[in-house]
C-alpha cells in the first residue's frame, strides 16, 4: 500500500482520466480543504443522476467487498465532479491554454497552473463525494491496488456512465481523430516507460521525468481538441456510439495501449 494511498487515486481517476501521472509535489490538498467546501456544491442535473445511480448500485452491492464494475462506476463519478468543478471556476485558463499550444514556455506554465487547481478541485470532489456515499475511499483504493491495471482500465471505460451531451461528429473523422489520439498515446506510453526507467535509477530525474509526462498528456489533450472539438473524455462512447468498437484499426490501438498501460502502472 502507498505511503499516501491518495496519489493512486488521482491517478487513476478518470479525468484526472485524463490526466494521469499527476505528481508536481503539490499533494497538500486533502488537509488544506474543509468540510465546509462542500456543503453548498451545486451540480448539473446529469451529475445528479450520475450520484443517484452510483447510490442505487451501492444498496445493490450485497457482497462484503464492492464489485470492481461499482469501483469504476465510483472513479467515474469522482473524475466527472472533479472536472465539473475545475471548468466551473477555470474555464478561462482552460482557454488560455489552449492558445498558447505554440509557445513553449507560456503553455508549460498554463499546463501546470491546471495541474495545480485539477488537484485542488479534486480534493473537494473526493471530500463532497465521500459524504454523499458514505464511503471510505482508502478502501477503495485498496480494491483498485489489488486489481490488473490492464482490466481495470478498460472496465472504467465500460463503466461510464452515458453522458447526456456527446458531441455530433462524422464517423470517418471521428476515427480519424481517434487513431491520430491512439497513435500518440501509444508514443507517450513508451517514453513514459523510459522515463520511468530512468527515474529509478536515477531518483533525482523523477520530478523531470513526471513534468514531462504531464505537458505531454496535456498537449495531446489540447490537440485533439483544438483540430477536431472533441474531448478525449467522450472517446469511448462515440467509438461505441458509431459501432466503431470492432473496427480493426481502433480495437489493435486500443489493445496495444492497454497492454502498454500495464507495463507502465
Amino acid at each position: 500500500m502507498d505511503k499516501e494511498p491518495h496519489l493512486n487515486l488521482l491517478k487513476i481517476a478518470g479525468g484526472i482520466s485524463t490526466f494521469s501521472g499527476i505528481g508536481h509535489g503539490l499533494f497538500y490538498l486533502f488537509k488544506k480543504f474543509t468540510n465546509d467546501k462542500t456543503k453548498s456544491l451545486k451540480l448539473t442535473p446529469w451529475l445528479e443522476r450520475f450520484i443517484e445511480e452510483v447510490k442505487s448500485k451501492l444498496k445493490e452491492n450485497k457482497q462484503k467487498f464492492l464489485k470492481i464494475e461499482t469501483i469504476a462506476l465510483v472513479i467515474n463519478l469522482l473524475s466527472e465532479i472533479e472536472e465539473y468543478l475545475y471548468l466551473k471556476e477555470c474555464i478561462s485558463l482552460e482557454e488560455r491554454r489552449l492558445l498558447l499550444i505554440e509557445s513553449p514556455k507560456e503553455y508549460e506554465a498554463a499546463v501546470f497552473e491546471s495541474l495545480k487547481q485539477h488537484e485542488k478541485y479534486f480534493s473537494v470532489a473526493k471530500n463532497f463525494l465521500s459524504k454523499q456515499l458514505g464511503i471510505n475511499f482508502d478502501a477503495i483504493i485498496e480494491c483498485i491496488n489489488c486489481c490488473n491495471i490492464k482490466e481495470f482500465k478498460m472496465i472504467l471505460d465500460e463503466n461510464q456512465f452515458e453522458y447526456d451531451d456527446l458531441p455530433d461528429v462524422d464517423k470517418e473523422i471521428l476515427k480519424k481523430a481517434f487513431i491520430l489520439y491512439s497513435n500518440q498515446k501509444i508514443q507517450q506510453e513508451k517514453v513514459s516507460e523510459n522515463l520511468l526507467l530512468i527515474a529509478k535509477a536515477n531518483s533525482e530525474f523523477y520530478k523531470v521525468a513526471v513534468e514531462i509526462q504531464n505537458l505531454n498528456k496535456f498537449l495531446l489533450k489540447d490537440t485533439i481538441y483544438r483540430e477536431y472539438g472533441i474531448n478525449e473524455k467522450y472517446f469511448y462512447q462515440l467509438i461505441k456510439k458509431n459501432d466503431l468498437l470492432n473496427d480493426k484499426q481502433i480495437k489493435n490501438f486500443r489493445e496495444i495501449e492497454k497492454d502498454l498501460k500495464s507495463k507502465t502502472r
